[in-house]
């Protein structure tokens, strides 16, 4: 065993990870990532490189590096904070690389990190305190309850901007509540940006349009050349808003007898 292979087992033994600790693909979907700006220090058999963590959560986190680090999906890394502005000092985490991604032609890549530790054990790394400070444990039950909320659909959605009215891509709605919606789609658009949903048609319902603004477009972690999308709606003139909640009523007898 190298030298870097034991110091990754003695973290993992110490934090209480073990060969079992897989999550399936479900879990990985539904745990929460807080959006960051963290720099890290990341250690590799027979490598070591900084790297910025875009978002964190209680199982993993996403990097982004540059693309000369020949890191690939399966890498052990040890990950230690570098930045103290965050106030988040502590002992490093141990991880493993689940996927790794070119961010266009930028010389950067992202890579899904999951944690090779229990969740419980986080609050003896750096990971636990930056994550207190910043209030991740409410956040994360603030976003569980919206998730009730929203309606898993899969309708066909197309979006456009609002103001050429230029198609920005199309696929399949995610989820819609009566404030906003999540879409996978084959196109990307800035955040900010005004937008209008078409969803639909719903058995005997037709297609309706509802405008809105894009909160967040990022890549889809799950299917390459594919983004997902979350939308918040605007006010809506009441024939719109009619039929949404029509939208919204027949999904919510559809889902119940599933």
């Amino acid at each position: 065993m190298t030298l870097f292979e034991n110091l990754f087992e003695s973290l993992k033994s110490l934090l209480g990870g073990n060969k079992d600790d897989v999550m399936s693909m479900e879990e990985k979907r539904s745990s929460y990532r807080l959006p960051c700006h963290i720099n890290v220090q990341c250690k590799a058999e027979g490598a070591a490189f900084h790297a910025l963590s875009t978002d964190i959560g209680s199982t993993g986190m996403r990097l982004e590096a540059s693309e000369r680090e020949k890191i690939k999906k399966s890498a052990k890394l040890v990950i230690t904070i570098s930045d103290k502005k965050t106030g988040a000092l502590g002992p490093p985490i141990p991880a493993e690389v689940m996927w790794r991604r070119r961010i266009g032609e930028t010389g950067r890549v992202y890579l899904g990190v999951h944690f090779a530790c229990r969740p419980e054990s986080l609050k003896s790394t750096w990971v636990g305190p930056y994550l207190e400070k910043l209030g991740y444990h409410e956040k994360a039950k603030a976003a569980e309850r919206r998730r009730f909320i929203r309606l898993g659909s899969g309708l066909p959605v197309e979006i456009t901007a609002t103001r050429d009215r230029s198609r920005i891509g199309s696929g399949r709605l995610i989820d819609l509540s009566g404030g906003g919606a999540k879409a996978q789609l084959n196109g990307h658009c800035a955040s900010g940006i005004e937008v209008v949903m078409k969803i639909g048609p719903l058995e005997s319902l037709p297609a309706i349009e509802v405008p809105g603004s894009v909160v967040i477009c990022r890549e889809d972690r799950e299917k390459e050349d594919m983004f997902v999308v979350r939308t918040r709606f605007a006010s809506l003139e009441p024939a719109v808003h009619k039929a949404l909640k029509k939208y919204l009523s027949t999904l919510q007898k559809r889902n119940s007898t599933l």
